[in-house]
């Protein structure tokens, strides 16, 4: 038995490794698109609508552990209640432990998306609700980067209940450089009804010289979000108060395993040492104090499996200036917290929104080169970027750029503000009617 944990690790490392993961995606994707092309000849009329909205959510297993997924699903049913008071909202999930998420976020489970359901199945199960409403939430995981298979079956859902006569929106989506061929093959036939909508411009241009299906530039739909003040947040906002008090910038920071990409996941340790090193050297001039803000708790790519060991690793020395809070904060609640920060250094999409959209500067860590599309949307510097490879390559050169972007905040504040009217107009562009 003791054989047992090499074998697995070993398989696991050959999945990563030698190219099976991909290989297994690619043909499980592939079969999703033909019985999908199968199924556009063969698409049902629609019973008549029955005021009812029908969200596909990023992560239909755990719906809101990642705050950024909870801010746009918020976003949404808030919008379509205003727009439709009197509508049921359901959002589609794998079933068991994804219902009672959805539950406790105010909305109906609608259990289609199930392990080893076809097409086929999700779209009849859809069918038999009636939605007037279709929205697939967009985000990072329609560009097929992480995996086409799951991009295609969400893809092809929406596109088959715009055929049977649904109003279908696709909200804001990042395209990486790793835009999928067999994701672009659904696009470039994608009912010419559905609204499909690229969160910042580099995304727009990547999809625009990928496919020639007809999409609109917009800004990201969790831009809408309201802010949370509750006891929560107020308790951190005393401790903020009391830093500040003292002359001190007030920071937030976050950062992931998702920062390195699968097959470098072993230098996770590096990178919290390395990390750690710019944290100290920071708290080291004395007039500076951190929040580690927790945005993801979503298995192995939590945040806490980085933020604890750092918080771990520098408490003793600097218990005074950084805070590692218990519990997780609601995506609202955050947005609340980040208006009180001075700046923001983040390596999640979301909270760099959720910042931005508080008036609050922020620095970003970059993975699967979306974030420069979001601070060009912005108008803001796009010098404040920069990757896990370019920290573990040089911690004091990250360091500087740090302390560089904290002599700048007044200013970068400045446009954080005049850019704030035009992306909340941006973001509304999301369920705008096509023209």
């Amino acid at each position: 038995m003791k054989e047992l944990p090499i074998i697995r690790s070993f398989i696991k490392f050959a999945w990563r490794h030698f190219g099976l993961r991909t290989r297994y995606l690619q043909w499980k994707g592939q079969k999703l698109v033909n019985e999908w092309e199968y199924l556009v000849d063969n698409a049902p009329d629609r019973a008549d609508a029955d005021r009812r909205v029908l969200i596909i959510p990023s992560d239909p297993v755990l719906i809101s552990r990642s705050t950024g997924d909870q801010a746009m699903i918020d976003a949404i049913k808030a919008e379509w209640t205003r727009r439709m008071p009197d509508a049921k909202v359901y959002v589609a999930t794998v079933g068991g432990d994804a219902d009672l998420a959805a539950g406790k976020l105010g909305l109906e489970p609608l259990p289609i998306l199930q392990d080893g359901s076809t097409i086929t199945d999700s779209y009849t199960a859809s069918l038999a609700i009636r939605p007037d409403v279709v929205i697939l939430m967009g985000a990072d995981g329609v560009d097929g980067s992480y995996d086409p298979s799951f991009s295609v079956r969400n893809l092809a859902l929406v596109d088959l209940l715009s055929r049977s006569g649904a109003e279908a929106y696709i909200t804001g989506f990042s395209v990486s450089r790793d835009f999928h061929p067999l994701v672009t093959t659904v696009f470039d036939r994608i009912d010419e009804n559905v609204a499909v909508n690229l969160r910042d411009p580099v995304s727009f241009a990547r999809f625009t010289d990928a496919s020639d299906c007809s999409a609109r530039e917009v800004a990201d739909v969790a831009f809408l979000l309201k802010p949370q003040e509750n006891r929560s947040v107020g308790r951190l906002n005393k401790w903020i108060d009391e830093q500040r008090s003292l002359g001190r910038t007030v920071l937030g920071l976050n950062f992931h395993p998702l920062l390195l990409e699968l097959d470098h996941r072993s230098a996770l340790t590096d990178l919290i040492e390395a990390m750690a090193e710019v944290v100290e050297g920071l708290l080291k001039t004395g007039d500076i104090a951190i929040l580690l803000i927790d945005h993801d708790e979503r298995g192995s790519s939590s945040d806490a499996l980085c933020l604890r060991p750092l918080y771990e690793m520098l408490t003793s020395r600097f218990s005074q200036r950084l805070l590692y809070p218990e519990g997780r904060l609601s995506a609202p609640e955050i947005k609340a917290l980040s208006s009180q920060l001075d700046g923001v250094i983040s390596g999640r999409m979301h909270l760099m929104i959720a910042s931005i959209g508080a008036a609050t500067p922020t620095f970003g860590i970059d993975y699967k080169d979306k974030m420069e599309g979001l601070l060009q949307l912005c108008e803001l510097d796009c010098d404040n970027l920069a990757s896990a490879e370019t920290v573990l390559a040089d911690p004091n050169d990250f360091r500087e750029r740090i302390m560089a972007w904290i002599a700048d905040l007044e200013a970068q504040r400045s446009k954080v503000v005049a850019a704030l009217p035009s992306i909340r107009k941006s973001a509304l562009k999301n369920f705008a009617p096509l023209k």
